[in-house]
């Protein structure tokens, strides 16, 4: 909310404690507690906007009990939580339905991203919320092979741009790649480019896993935090981005800093005109999440860099925007319409412009010339 301040200073302290606590499966701070019912309300509904309810309840539960919520509204609490472990295994028995169908009927073995292969970085598996199924095909001509598999099947495929399709069975959406990066930079050079599409040709980018007893092919570490970063980048400079998705930078950290190359993984993100993107969310990871210091995959100085600016974001905008306040604002006349986004959109490329240049301001120009040259056409 723009020119408006917040008031939550406190709550948003307990949902931090409480946040922490879950990710590192600790004990919450239990300055600022107890909480009213209306308050522990309040920590639910900022949970789910932030997309991070199942960790918030696991440092919840941690607490002790006379600090714990009434019994009803744990009641609440605990229902939301059982729905989203009957969706994670819904979602894994998805994934390999999908992955044998696939290698059955049309050979191929697509990569599983984003989300669900996230969630086995976390202390329970089934508690960081997963909305879609995202999987890669390397290029336009075999994600349109997927699409038209997936159309033989019955289902109603939704094609968009840069080769990205979607498609819900059984209730469970499908997100279909055809790149793994989206960068709007005019300032990555074509061997950068080059290099990265050979990696994912040759597969040199992925390796093999097992999630919940389902191989599957995932990135490396070094391209996974690449798309990490690149994805939250973009995420930031468009709808919004939410708490769920520094999260998966803290937890892949614990779990792959031991794997990490400090020298090619700094590079990469160099190539690519990430790198002080990619430190600020590092060092929220430490200021903010409570990651040990050690974890970090490179030596930074995390002082440098402005996480209030960026916990700032979170706060208003929320998981994709749910929490942004600026988009109920937004005029009816469509030139206008079109005119406030634009504006909505250079405002945060100059709030993070200095971690990024080349994205920041490539994204709300290419965006808004888009979108007026769509409008002028029809």
């Amino acid at each position: 909310m723009v020119g408006k301040k917040r008031d939550n200073s406190r709550l948003e302290h307990c949902f931090l404690e409480l946040l922490k606590a879950g990710l590192w499966k600790g004990k919450p701070s239990t300055d600022g507690f107890p909480l009213t019912a209306n308050e522990w309300n309040a920590v639910l509904q900022l949970s789910m906007k932030q997309a991070v309810l199942g960790i918030v309840y696991d440092g919840m539960t941690s607490l002790p009990s006379s600090l714990l919520p009434p019994e009803e509204d744990m009641k609440i609490w605990t229902r939301y939580i059982q729905n989203m472990e009957r969706q994670y295994l819904s979602h894994i028995r998805m994934l390999n339905y999908l992955l044998v169908r696939y290698e059955l009927e049309g050979g191929m073995t697509p990569a599983l991203l984003k989300g669900l292969g996230l969630s086995s970085y976390y202390p329970d598996i089934r508690h960081r919320s997963c909305g879609d199924i995202d999987l890669l095909f390397i290029g336009d001509e075999k994600a349109e092979e997927a699409n038209r598999l997936a159309e033989q099947w019955g289902l109603e495929v939704e094609r968009g741009c840069h080769g990205e399709s979607n498609y819900t069975i059984k209730g469970v959406l499908v997100e279909i790649h055809a790149r793994l990066l989206h960068q709007n930079s005019p300032f990555i050079s074509k061997k950068t480019k080059q290099q990265l599409h050979m990696a994912l040709e040759n597969g040199e980018a992925f390796c093999q896993r097992e999630i919940e007893g389902v191989p599957v092919s995932v990135l490396q570490p070094l391209y996974n935090n690449l798309m990490l970063t690149t994805h939250s980048l973009k995420h930031v400079l468009n709808e919004g981005i939410g708490m769920r998705q520094l999260c998966d930078t803290a937890m892949f950290l614990k779990a792959e800093h031991e794997h990490i190359d400090a020298g090619r993984f700094r590079q990469l993100l160099s190539d690519w005109g990430v790198e002080r993107w990619g430190n600020l969310t590092y060092a929220f990871c430490v200021k903010v999440l409570g990651m040990p210091q050690k974890l970090l995959p490179y030596s930074i100085d995390i002082n440098q860099y402005d996480t209030d600016l960026l916990l700032d974001e979170v706060w208003r905008t929320g998981n994709f925007g749910e929490m942004d306040c600026i988009n109920p604002d937004r005029p009816e006349n469509p030139f206008a319409g079109k005119l406030f986004t634009g504006k909505r959109l250079f405002s945060k490329a100059w709030r993070f412009y200095r971690y990024a240049p080349g994205e920041t301001f490539a994204v709300p120009f290419k965006s808004t010339w888009s979108s007026f040259y769509r409008m002028i056409r029809h």
